[in-house]
């Protein structure tokens, strides 16, 4: 297997080489800077804001008919999650969705619903990257007491 010296040679001239990749592609690029830059927090929060929450068992997500249910607040989930009863009682994983996560979704194919505070944060991103979504009447809370907006792609 060879001695730690070598192998640990063997891992720096490794790491070498990448960054030597790394600096070759930003050069022809054009970007010096990018394969090193950090973004800060606050960067990072306008272009990937947290839209809201949703619960899972691990395997399954909590869905609206197809549409993955984001809510506001982590209060919010389990609400809405102890409304639709004992069936989903084992959904017990409160997981964070930011913007990045769902627009990955939604161009998989992937549905979701939003209720309306993770809506209201979810369409200045959503207009940003170019869908026509329109302010909705939250007003009424429909039939279950729930009122959720469906977004989906079509392609």
């Amino acid at each position: 297997m060879g001695s730690k010296r070598a192998q640990k040679a063997k891992k720096r001239s490794k790491r070498e080489a990448r960054r030597q990749t790394r600096r070759a592609r930003s050069d022809a690029s054009g970007d010096q800077l990018a394969p090193f830059v950090v973004p800060s927090q606050e960067t990072a929060a306008m272009n990937n804001p947290l839209i809201g929450y949703l619960v899972h068992d691990g395997v399954a997500t909590m869905c609206d008919g197809d549409g993955c249910i984001i809510a506001g607040s982590r209060a919010k989930i389990c609400q809405i999650r102890d409304r639709f009863g004992p069936r989903l009682s084992a959904m017990q994983i409160i997981q964070p969705a930011p913007f990045s996560d769902i627009w990955d979704g939604l161009q998989r194919g992937g549905a979701y619903c939003f209720d309306e505070e993770a809506y209201g944060r979810f369409l200045d991103p959503a207009r940003r990257h170019g869908l026509p979504l329109t302010e909705e009447d939250f007003s009424d809370p429909g039939p279950l007491g729930m009122h959720f907006v469906r977004v989906q792609l079509f392609k």
